[in-house]
Parts: structure tokens; C-alpha cells; sequence
């Protein structure tokens, strides 16, 4: 998969509406505010096939919450 053929999905992520784009071949994660969104929040991917997952530090003192990275794993975990 390369850059240009990442897919933009939706899934609930906290409670909210959220767009997601996963590229594997740039190994990150990001998150956006809508379908039609330019900029978002982007999240690297660690650990091998089967144990992926994001650490959710965004910048200092800004992180996901638990259940938004317990998503993301499931969400990755999922066949992503």
C-alpha cells in the first residue's frame, strides 16, 4: 500500500465521529475531523504484525485517552 492508496474510513473513537487513514507503507496512523478534512493528528505505528499499536502522545502534555488507544489497537488488530 503506498500513500496514494490509503483509504479514508469512519469509526467512532472516543464517543465521536472520527475519519481514519492508516498507511502502512509509511507505518502511521491519522485522524481527522471529517471525511473531507485536510490536516489531522498523525500517530505512529509500533510493534509487529498481531501486536500493533499507537502510543497516543500527541505533544507534551496532550495524549489519547485509554479507551481511544484500546480502539486503535482494536481497530489495527482488525485486519487494518
Amino acid at each position: 500500500m503506498t500513500a496514494k492508496q490509503t483509504i479514508r474510513e469512519k469509526i467512532v473513537l472516543g464517543g465521536f465521529e472520527t475519519w481514519i487513514e492508516y498507511n502502512v507503507a509509511w507505518c502511521c496512523i491519522t485522524l481527522f475531523g471529517s471525511e473531507t478534512a485536510k490536516h489531522g493528528l498523525a500517530f505512529d505505528v509500533m510493534g509487529m504484525d498481531g501486536h500493533k499499536y499507537v502510543n497516543g502522545f500527541i505533544s507534551i502534555g496532550v495524549s489519547l485517552t485509554e479507551q481511544e488507544k484500546t480502539e486503535l489497537k482494536n481497530y489495527l488488530k482488525n485486519g487494518k
